[in-house]
């Protein structure tokens, strides 16, 4: 009769193909199977591909929605592309609050912040007019409240 470690050897079990390691019962020590079992041809490739189309939908998706969630133009970007056009603070604060709001009014989609903003501005379009602020100083404080700063107070 043969040993079970003979039969491990010559005739491969549907056992020994499952597992890498097997223990032979003489020895009782752990050998390395040579014999498992090698994954069929191609089921890499579906899993990458299923991996590849995964984070494609959840980039598009991603994309989607910071696209949508975003407004279209930040409230001082009016004003900064009419101050590259005009050099005086009063023709750009005007300039900036007529493009805002020939945008914004007709699609009802004016901002609180916005609104804001242009209060702020107008403001600061009443002191040079009453000569309390230089437009030099209206300036720095339009620009330093665009950039987050506190508004000193006009």
């Amino acid at each position: 009769m043969a040993s079970l470690h003979q039969i491990g050897e010559r005739n491969i079990s549907d056992e020994s193909k499952v597992s890498q390691f097997r223990r032979t019962a003489s020895t009782k020590s752990v050998r390395l199977n040579r014999y498992r079992e090698v994954p069929k041809r191609g089921t890499g490739l579906v899993v990458r591909f299923n991996f590849i189309l995964s984070a494609a939908i959840g980039f598009v998706t991603a994309l989607m929605l910071t696209t949508c969630a975003s407004p279209s133009r930040v409230v001082w970007e009016y004003y900064d592309q009419c101050a590259r056009e005009n050099p005086s603070f009063l023709a750009m604060a005007e300039c900036g609050k007529q493009k805002r709001l020939a945008e914004c009014v007709p699609n009802n989609a004016c901002s609180p912040e916005g609104n804001m903003f242009m209060q702020y501005v107008d403001t600061l379009i009443i002191s040079v007019k009453k000569k309390e602020l230089t437009e030099a100083e209206a300036m720095r404080r339009y620009t330093e409240y665009k950039n987050g700063g506190t508004p000193s107070r006009p």
